[in-house]
């Protein structure tokens, strides 16, 4: 049987529309299936191909031809719109003030973030203390990086807020004059006493008295581990007020006032706290106090205190484990 080159084109054209049209009909499907629902199975096996044969006989392959342009341009400009809702959407999320509490908190209970020693160590010990069952002594950082946690709850930047383009990054090259973190490495134990150091264990992992309205309740609920072993019989924290904004941090090589700003303003700003700061106000001068206060509830403590608690290094042990 001979075909002629038209009606070749035709038959080629109409297969084309066809499989367009099919392709079209699936990924509106796709489109409309919620992300939890198992594409794979049985059932939505049956309900694509009664949906698709539903679509393809409605539309009949006559029709095709001549709507075939205007149906796929609506429909692009559909999932344009959809994809550029979804994106939008997801952004929002990403830079959302409850989103950056996740990502710090995550940060926060990250051992590995919070390592220091001299030569092979990880962690510092107090003097006269070393080695199995000793005492621990977290980074400066670490009280530092707790104080950030509770200043965003409070809306209370302590330094300001500072000028983005200019602040310090965590990887950058530091400002030159600020000290050497080296030398703060080998002196920490003589720039600091014990005596401005508090249990971070009983401190961070205490729960609220029998009188208080949540009674049992963790009053830290954020802090889930720390930067230990675990072999300790005890674990030591900066108290945050003894810390000199100018003092290197010998763990990251930044200023305390820098490393705050760092993690403040820079690696978990939100995009209710720029909005809440006026950030991308170009006359806002640097390091100016911030606007009113605000309060975000999100843990219950209005203000960051150091009063120390019966729990015991058993007991530490057990919610560790608990924890882990």
């Amino acid at each position: 049987m001979q075909i002629t080159e038209a009606r070749l084109q035709q038959i080629v054209l109409e297969e084309v529309h066809q499989r367009l049209l099919e392709y079209y009909v699936d990924q509106e499907i796709e489109r409309l299936i919620s992300e939890d629902d198992d594409w794979k199975a049985a059932k939505w096996k049956a309900r694509k191909k009664k949906i698709r044969d539903a679509s393809l006989g409605a539309l009949g392959l006559g029709t095709v031809a001549g709507a075939l342009g205007g149906e796929v341009t609506d429909y692009e400009d559909t999932v344009a719109r959809d994809y550029a809702e979804k994106t939008a959407e997801r952004e929002a999320e990403a830079e959302s003030l409850a989103k950056k509490k996740q990502q710090l908190e995550t940060y926060m209970n990250n051992p590995a973030a919070f390592r220091w020693g001299v030569g092979g160590e990880t962690m510092m010990q107090l003097p006269g203390e070393e080695g199995m069952g000793g005492t621990s002594v977290l980074p400066a950082s670490y009280s530092v990086i707790q104080q950030v946690y509770l200043d965003k709850m409070k809306g209370l930047p302590r330094y300001g807020i500072p000028d983005l383009e200019d602040m310090p990054t965590m990887t950058g090259e530091q400002p030159p004059g600020r000290g050497d973190p080296d030398e703060n490495l080998q002196t920490f134990f003589s720039d600091f006493s014990e005596s401005q150091m508090r249990d971070a264990a009983a401190t961070l992992f205490r729960r609220h008295e029998k009188d208080h309205p949540k009674a049992g309740e963790p009053v830290y609920p954020h802090v889930k581990r720390m930067a230990a072993s675990g072999l300790e019989s005890k674990i030591l924290m900066l108290d945050p007020r003894v810390l000199d904004p100018n003092y290197v941090l010998p763990e990251n090589g930044m200023t305390v006032k820098d490393y705050y700003n760092w993690a403040f303003f820079n690696k978990f700003l939100s995009a209710e706290e720029r909005e809440m700061f006026d950030i991308d106000n170009p006359e806002r001068e640097a390091d100016a106090p911030a606007p009113t206060p605000h309060t975000v509830d999100i843990t219950p403590n209005k203000k960051f205190t150091w009063k120390e608690s019966k729990i015991t290094w058993k007991n530490y042990r057990n919610r560790k484990k608990i924890l882990a």
